[in-house]
């Protein structure tokens, strides 16, 4: 969808204006700009003089262990299958 859309306009909703594509573009460069597993610059993240210069921390999603704790428990379902998780109700 065309950003000037998403921001309101209405006439041609299917049609791309030069500024729409001059932002898919500046978009398409900052995504290739980031490392695919943590998202930071791949300028500061590839640089040798930085490698001690990062902190980690663990954080757990209950919800992807709750898929998990289920995918272990099936075994080998075969290729494609994949995991919906709900958040129950209290008191459910």
């Amino acid at each position: 969808m065309p950003p000037s859309v998403l921001r309101g306009r209405v006439d041609d909703p299917l049609t791309w204006t030069q500024e729409d594509t001059d932002l898919a573009v500046a978009l398409a460069e900052i995504e290739a700009e980031r490392c695919s597993g943590c998202g930071h610059p791949v300028t500061d993240t590839m640089d040798p003089d930085l490698e001690f210069e990062w902190e980690a921390e663990a954080l757990r999603c209950h919800s992807c262990a709750a898929r998990d704790r289920a995918a272990e428990k099936a075994g080998d379902m075969g290729a494609g299958v994949r995991w919906l998780t709900t958040r129950r109700r209290r008191g459910d």
